[in-house]
C-alpha cells in the first residue's frame, strides 16, 4: 500500500528519472566486479516493471528491433530439451538471461534521449576509472614486488583487470562513445591516452587492432578539423608512449611481433623463445578447425546451451592437440553454432543485421562503429560465454535498437 501511494504521488517525469538513474547505475558498474551488474540489473528491472505502464508496449514498432533477442533466448531454452542428456538445468541458460531481460526492459522503459546520452558518458567515465585502477594496481605491484618486475607477464598479472579480451572490448566501445559524443570533446585527449595505454599493455591483439581501426576511421572522417600543430604533437606523444609501453612489456612486444610475423612481415626473429610458445596464433586455428569439425556433426541444432565444451575438449585430444583443455572455440559465431546449431547462428546474426540495417539507414555513425567493434570481437573471442560479455552486448545493441524504434514511431506519428 505504501509503495502504491508513493507511485501515485510521483509525476511521470519523476518516474522516468528513477528509471533513468537505475539504468545509469547499471551502466556505471559494468566494467567492474561481475557481481555488481546482476544486482544493478535487478534494481533496473524492478524499477521498470513498477513504474512503466505497458500501454502501447506490444506495438510492433516498439519491439521489432528487439525480437531477435527474444527469439535467440527462447531458442536457447528450447535447447535444454533436445540436449536433455546434459541435464535440464537453469544454470545452462542462466548466463544468457540478460539477453532476454535487458532488451525487454529497455524496450518497455522507453528511456528518454537525455538518459541515453548520460549513460554513454557514464560508461566512458567508468571505463576510464577502471583503467586508472589498473594503472594504480600495476604501480603498487611494481613497488611491493620490485624484484619480480622483469617476469615475463608481470605487467599483465599486476594490472587490475577482469579478463583482458573483455576489458579491451569495453574500452573500445567506450572509445567510440568518447569520439562521437560532443559533450566529451574537451576530455578526449587524456581519456584516449589512458585507453590506449591500457589496451597496449593488455596485449590483446584484436583489442589493439580495433582501437587503431577506430582511430584511423575517425581521422579520415575528421582530418580537416584535427590536422593542427597540436595534433602532430599529441600524435608524437601517443606513439612515444605506445613504443615505451611495448618495449617495457616483453609479453605485449612478443604478441605484436608474433602477429606481424603471422601476416608475413618477417618479425619472427624479434619474438622471444617463451613468446613463441606463449602466443602462437596457430592455437586459435586449431580451436577453429576443431569447432568446424564438431559443427558438421550436429549442424542444425547443435549440442544445446553450454553443451559443446566437453565434446570440443574430446575432439582436441582426438586430433592430438595438447594444452587446449578448458578452452572454447574463441569465436562467438562458432561457439553459437556449436551450442545452438545453424539456427542459433542465424538468430545471432539477425540481431546484428536488424539493428545494423537501421543504424546504416539512419546514418548513425556511433551505432555503426559500435556494431563493428562488437562484430570484430566476436571473431576472436566467445564473448557471450560469460555474463560480462552478455551484459555489454545486450545493453549496447538495445540502446541503438531503442533509438531506431523511437525514430520510426516519430516518423509515423
Amino acid at each position: 500500500m505504501v509503495l502504491k501511494k508513493i507511485k501515485k504521488r510521483l509525476s511521470i517525469e519523476d518516474q522516468e528519472n528513477i528509471i533513468g538513474y537505475t539504468f545509469l547505475l547499471l551502466v556505471a558498474v559494468l566494467p567492474f566486479a561481475m557481481i555488481l551488474a546482476p544486482i544493478a540489473m535487478v534494481i533496473f528491472v524492478l524499477a521498470v516493471l513498477w513504474f512503466r505502464t505497458r500501454t502501447g508496449f506490444w506495438r510492433l514498432e516498439r519491439n521489432q528491433y528487439f525480437l531477435p533477442f527474444y527469439f535467440y533466448y527462447l531458442f536457447a531454452v528450447f535447447g535444454l530439451f533436445y540436449s536433455f542428456e546434459l541435464g535440464i538445468e537453469y544454470r545452462r541458460i542462466a548466463s544468457q538471461l540478460p539477453m532476454l531481460l535487458l532488451p525487454f526492459c529497455i524496450s518497455l522503459a522507453q528511456i528518454n534521449e537525455k538518459h541515453l546520452v548520460q549513460a554513454k558518458k557514464v560508461f566512458v567515465w567508468s571505463c576510464f576509472v577502471f583503467c586508472i585502477f589498473g594503472f594504480l594496481s600495476l604501480f603498487y605491484q611494481f613497488i611491493v614486488n620490485h624484484e619480480h618486475r622483469f617476469n615475463y607477464n608481470f605487467v599483465q598479472r599486476s594490472m587490475h583487470h577482469f579478463h583482458y579480451p573483455y576489458d579491451a572490448l569495453y574500452i573500445n566501445v567506450a572509445y567510440v562513445f568518447l569520439l562521437t559524443e560532443t559533450s566529451l570533446k574537451k576530455h578526449r585527449d587524456w581519456i584516449s591516452a589512458a585507453f590506449l595505454i591500457f589496451i597496449f599493455l593488455s596485449g590483446v591483439r584484436m583489442g589493439i587492432f580495433t582501437f587503431l581501426l577506430i582511430s584511423f576511421i575517425y581521422f579520415l572522417s575528421s582530418y580537416k578539423t584535427i590536422l593542427t600543430r597540436a595534433f602532430f604533437l599529441k600524435a608524437f606523444v601517443v606513439l612515444a608512449l605506445a613504443f615505451i609501453g611495448i618495449n617495457s612489456s616483453k609479453y605485449a612486444k612478443d604478441k605484436l611481433f608474433d602477429t606481424l610475423s603471422s601476416v608475413g612481415l618477417g618479425t619472427s626473429d624479434y619474438v622471444s623463445d617463451i613468446g613463441e610458445r606463449y602466443h602462437q596464433i596457430s592455437l586459435r586455428t586449431k580451436m577453429w578447425e576443431s569447432s568446424v569439425d564438431l559443427i558438421k556433426e550436429k549442424p542444425i541444432l547443435g549440442f544445446g546451451p553450454n553443451g559443446s565444451q566437453s565434446f570440443l575438449e574430446e575432439h582436441y585430444l582426438k586430433k592430438g592437440y595438447v594444452g587446449l583443455t578448458g578452452l572454447n572455440s574463441h569465436n562467438q559465431f562458432l561457439t553459437t553454432a556449436l551450442n545452438h546449431g545453424l539456427i542459433g547462428l542465424l538468430l545471432l546474426l539477425s540481431i546484428f543485421f536488424t539493428v545494423g540495417y537501421m543504424v546504416f539507414r539512419n546514418r548513425d555513425i556511433q551505432g555503426i562503429w559500435c556494431i563493428m567493434v562488437l562484430f570484430l570481437s566476436f571473431l576472436t573471442e566467445s564473448v557471450l560465454v560469460r555474463q560480462k560479455g552478455v551484459f555489454l552486448f545486450a545493453i549496447v545493441i538495445s540502446i541503438f535498437a531503442l533509438a531506431s524504434s523511437k525514430k520510426k514511431i516519430n516518423q509515423k506519428d
